[in-house]
């Protein structure tokens, strides 16, 4: 009689288990899809222009930079053996 209930109740944990592992996997889920979503939503705040890019693409880039933000600088920096 006290291994049914053992075996039971064994049984009992590994199924409220199952069912509160599947929520905390959708809720992962979830969070993670919103995440995403915000990422992909925000505008870069740098733009990483190299030297091997040709004028128009480097005019399309700062063309595209320049519609998300109003005020910005350009900082021309030579790249050197240390970055």
């Amino acid at each position: 009689m006290e291994n049914i209930i053992v075996v039971l109740v064994i049984t009992a944990v590994f199924v409220f288990g199952y069912y509160v592992m599947r929520a905390v996997d959708r809720f992962l889920l979830e969070n993670e899809r919103r995440m995403t979503k915000e990422m992909e939503k925000k505008k870069p705040l740098v733009v990483r222009l190299s030297g091997n890019m040709s004028l128009e693409e480097i005019d399309k880039e700062i063309d595209k930079f320049r519609k998300d933000h109003i005020n910005f600088e350009i900082i021309l920096i030579e790249k050197s053996g240390m970055m």
